[in-house]
């Protein structure tokens, strides 16, 4: 494997400890909300799809890894749709997702 991408697939870990350092520090408040149940599904799926995106590229199935991406996106583009609205909770509610 190429050693640039070595580099980066090593990157991958730093990241990934900072989303579930994150996700604990979250997790630690007795307050939780219900936006932070929608946070905590996107930083486990984001994890999930890290992990899955890092095995196909060792393994060289790039195709396979570009739809990873755009399930990634996909979670991310929900999650950013929180702060184009008021009330985020009602968001929530109104989409099913809690």
């Amino acid at each position: 494997m190429d050693q640039d991408l070595c580099s980066i697939l090593d990157s991958f870990d730093k990241i990934e400890n900072d989303l579930a350092n994150c996700g604990k520090e979250m997790i630690q408040d007795s307050d939780l909300f219900q936006f932070d149940l929608l946070v905590s599904a996107v930083l486990n799926r984001s994890l999930a799809l890290m992990n899955g995106f890092q095995l196909l590229i060792i393994n060289n199935n790039y195709i396979c890894a570009a739809h990873l991406v755009r399930l990634h996106l996909d979670s991310l583009m929900r999650l950013s749709a929180a702060w184009l609205v008021d009330d985020p909770n009602e968001l929530l509610k109104e989409t099913g997702r809690v």
